[in-house]
This record gives structure tokens, C-alpha cells and sequence, in this order.
């Protein structure tokens, strides 16, 4: 049984939009299996959930790198969008770049960057800051990574999946949040520890602004 726990996450920095509320997805779940290779493995998944099916190099990138805590469900199907293959997920969004080398080929669309704007640029937290003695600093983007949520940052793929820190740690309405360039980390601490670091539905959000269909599909016949 799915049990979801709706939580607030509005910020509010000077003049901020809003951050998307969160949940809490389940901490396993039992998709029906639809195509197995030669191992069992499952190639494609359905999810109930959404009525989503999941498959290839998306399904494989998904398990790889967070699976459902980091990404949530899938929302649609794959499609190709602006002549890119895509898939919306509850807290991304996925994009196919078959030129790129094998570990890049699949990388997440910069939800982060998008939900800073320029009117959060404004806010003191995206000002350059200076290297911290106890933080990882990154001259890329000259921003300390905090170190409440650099653990979970590399332990699920670092810069190669969020991207790098674009503001500094900074709390607002009792959480503590930090944008990154394909993310927006948020931390809850009452929440259980393997749910205390979550990220906005920031998926959800780009696909209702965009009008991508999110309608569920059927469970095919050959689904067990």
C-alpha cells in the first residue's frame, strides 16, 4: 500500500515563487513486469501508480541513480519533445542525448535552474560565496555545497545528476533548502531518516506548465 504523507514546501525568499509540495512515496513497490531479459531482469515496468510504463535506458538510469526517492514515478510515457526523446517523472524529467558518451547519454532536464529565476537570483542565498573550510567548493558555479546535503548529493550520481550547488544552504518556513542545477534539495527534519532529504515535484510542475499529456495508459494484455 502506497501511503502518502502531503507535506507544504512553499518558500518564500523575497519575493520567491513557490516550491511544489512533496510526499512520501513508499519505500518499496511491486511494479508488474512486462519484458525480463536474459537474467529475469525486467527491461520494462508498469506502474500502477501513474499508469506509466518505464523501459530501456531510462528504466536502467532510474534504478541506477535514486529509482523512487530521488525521482518519484513516472507521470508519462516517453515521447519525443522539441526533437529530443523525454520522460516527465514526479521530480524530473529525463532527456535522451544518444551523442553523448555512454554514462551521459541520459541526463536530467535543468528543473533547478528553471525554478531559480531571475527574481530568486535576487535573493542573497544565489550571491557567490567565498570557499568554506567544512563545505565542498565549486568554482564552476562559486558555491559551497552544504554539508547537510552533500551525502545524499554524491551518493546518488553528484554532478553528474544534479548538476553543480547554484545557491548557497539557506531555511525558510522550518525547512532547509539548497538549489542545484537540475535539482532543488529540501531537507524536513521530522521526517524518518531515509526521508528527511527530499526534492520538489518539480517534474509535475513542468509538465502542467508545458500541457504534456499525463494521462495514464492501460496495462497491456501481456502485463502479468
Amino acid at each position: 500500500m502506497i501511503i502518502r504523507l502531503l507535506i507544504a514546501a512553499v518558500i518564500t525568499l523575497a519575493g520567491v515563487i513557490g516550491v511544489p509540495t512533496g510526499y512520501f512515496p513508499s519505500e518499496s513497490f511491486a511494479p508488474s513486469q512486462s519484458d525480463s531479459n536474459a537474467d529475469g531482469v525486467p527491461t520494462t515496468v508498469y506502474f500502477e501508480e501513474t499508469g506509466q510504463y518505464l523501459g530501456g535506458e531510462f528504466l536502467e538510469f532510474w534504478r541506477d541513480s535514486g529509482g523512487l526517492p530521488v525521482f518519484g514515478y513516472p507521470i508519462t510515457s516517453e515521447f519525443t519533445e522539441d526533437g529530443r526523446t523525454v520522460q516527465y517523472f514526479e521530480r524530473a524529467v529525463f532527456e535522451f542525448h544518444p551523442d553523448n558518451p555512454s554514462d551521459w547519454r541520459v541526463l536530467l532536464r535543468r528543473l533547478g535552474d528553471d525554478a531559480a529565476g531571475p527574481e530568486n537570483r535576487r535573493n542573497s542565498a544565489f550571491d557567490p560565496s567565498e570557499p568554506a573550510d567544512d563545505q565542498t567548493y565549486f568554482e564552476e558555479t562559486r558555491q559551497n555545497l552544504s554539508s547537510l546535503f552533500e551525502a545524499h548529493w554524491e551518493a546518488n550520481g553528484g554532478v553528474r545528476i544534479f548538476g553543480y550547488p547554484i545557491s548557497s544552504e539557506f531555511s525558510a518556513n522550518g525547512k532547509t533548502f539548497q538549489y542545484f542545477e537540475r535539482a532543488v534539495f529540501e531537507y524536513h527534519e521530522s521526517n524518518d531518516p531515509e526521508w528527511r532529504i527530499l526534492q520538489p515535484l518539480m517534474g509535475t510542475e513542468a509538465a502542467a506548465a508545458g500541457g504534456v499529456d499525463t494521462r495514464p495508459h492501460p496495462k497491456r494484455g501481456d502485463v502479468a
